[in-house]
């Protein structure tokens, strides 16, 4: 199937020209127009975006606290870089 207005050719079943032409209403879409598909697609991008960020600060934070609690508990009673 040709493109009416770029004239590149697109698989049958396509509903949409990459140049923005949609098929079903004949008329090109403006620049800048998603479909619902795209939408739901962007939203379990970020949302998955977001656990994962979630997830490592939470990692980090059970780190120091699990570190500092461990420090704590050998009981040093300093803090030193160098070997005792």
């Amino acid at each position: 199937m040709n493109c009416p207005q770029c004239g590149s050719t697109n698989p049958e079943g396509n509903l949409r020209c990459d140049c923005g032409f949609n098929f079903q209403s004949g008329k090109p879409e403006p620049p800048g127009t998603i479909t619902y598909a795209q939408s739901l697609s962007v939203a379990w991008l970020l949302i998955w975006r977001g656990l994962a960020v979630n997830f490592l600060i939470g990692w980090v934070i059970g780190f120091i606290i699990v570190s500092s609690s461990l420090w704590l508990v050998s009981g040093s009673g300093h803090f030193s870089l160098r070997p005792s």
